[in-house]
């Protein structure tokens, strides 16, 4: 392969690093706002919206377990499909490099 090559793959691994790092901030500042959602400052509004969105449904625990399930979801997403690939573009890169 040529430097080309090896500089494409540099970039494509660049891209993946920001995604994964911006992803990772983004559950960062999703945490931080559902614990203050849990806490006193949303407590009494988040319930009557809720329950006027939601009925019956709308109580702050399932909305706090939705949004941990989300987190969770979306740890999993940027794992498998921006960590893993990003090692994947890493390991071929550093192995072409040492061939040249």
């Amino acid at each position: 392969m040529s430097e080309l090559d090896i500089e494409r793959l540099r970039t494509l691994e660049r891209i993946l690093l920001r995604i994964f790092l911006y992803g990772f901030i983004l559950l960062v500042i999703w945490y931080i706002i559902l614990l203050l959602l849990q806490g006193p400052i949303g407590a009494g509004e988040n319930r009557r919206l809720l329950e006027i969105i939601y009925g019956e449904w709308g109580t702050p625990l399932r909305l706090h377990l939705l949004s941990f399930l989300a987190i969770m979801a979306t740890k999993i997403l940027l794992f498998f499909f921006v960590f893993i690939p990003w090692f994947s573009v890493r390991q071929v890169r550093k192995s072409l490099e040492r061939k040249l």
